[in-house]
């Protein structure tokens, strides 16, 4: 039987014991929790850089200069965003890089024109399952003209008064490249585009590699692209919304 007395200086350095161990599990966190906090801080502020950048070239018509350049091009699976458009060096801090992507440039083209009556084209691969908004460039070529497209759902069938773009949809798309089926009576389609896609993106360096072993920051935002528009006739000057997101990261020393 432990002695009165001794109970008491038992108890004392039991509760001296744990009073250490919270101490030096506080301190533990402390240290971890500041640590992870200086770690942190540089990659927000490489990810707050680069949504400053896309938020600027926002403003000044930057994107929308290259967007719109880019649809003045022939039409096609490839599509680099060129310097003269979008600039990133003039932005970046020293030794900081950057890559660009914007949705919704490439297209899916009819390699036989004209592309009429019943027929199928592929598309460029997707990365994962999708349920997107096709987009459709068609010239009308009779006076009865109608338009169904079918994926892998329900088809759709639409009557075009008029040549132009038409966003339809949604369709679904699975992993890789994937064919669309066209019905057409009267109608020409020039090309079509998985709207909101990687494959169908364009950016400021197509081949470049990014750096595994550096942080890279990634972030997205969406912009409106105005265009020049007749407004006495209601056409809108809004062509869209679209995505662009972007990668950053810093090489060699500050």
């Amino acid at each position: 039987m432990i002695p009165s007395s001794h109970r008491g200086l038992i108890f004392a350095l039991d509760a001296a014991i744990a009073v250490s161990v919270i101490v030096i599990v506080l301190l533990n966190t402390s240290y971890y929790f500041s640590t992870s906090q200086q770690d942190s801080l540089p990659h927000l502020q490489l990810v707050k850089t680069a949504g400053d950048i896309i938020t600027i070239m926002d403003a000044t018509g930057e994107l929308d200069t290259a967007f719109l350049n880019n649809a003045l091009q022939p039409a096609g699976p490839f599509a680099e965003i060129p310097v003269t458009d979008i600039n990133l060096s003039l932005y970046l801090p020293r030794n900081y890089r950057m890559w660009l992507e914007m949705a919704d440039m490439k297209e899916t083209v009819c390699a036989l024109p004209p592309c009429t009556g019943d027929f199928a084209l592929t598309t460029l691969p997707l990365e994962k399952p999708q349920n997107a908004l096709i987009q459709v460039n068609l010239s009308v070529i009779g006076s009865s003209p109608t338009l169904t497209i079918n994926t892998t759902g329900p088809p759709l069938t639409i009557t075009p008064l008029q040549s132009g773009i038409y966003t339809l949809g949604q369709f679904t798309f699975p992993v890789g490249p994937s064919s669309v089926n066209f019905q057409t009576n009267d109608i020409d389609v020039g090309w079509f585009k998985i709207l909101g896609t990687a494959a169908y993106a364009g950016s400021t360096n197509e081949t470049l590699v990014i750096p595994q072993s550096n942080f890279v920051g990634t972030g997205e935002q969406y912009f409106t692209v105005t265009k020049t528009a007749n407004l006495s006739s209601g056409e809108s000057p809004i062509e869209g919304i679209h995505r662009v997101r972007f990668k950053i990261w810093i090489e060699g020393e500050l």
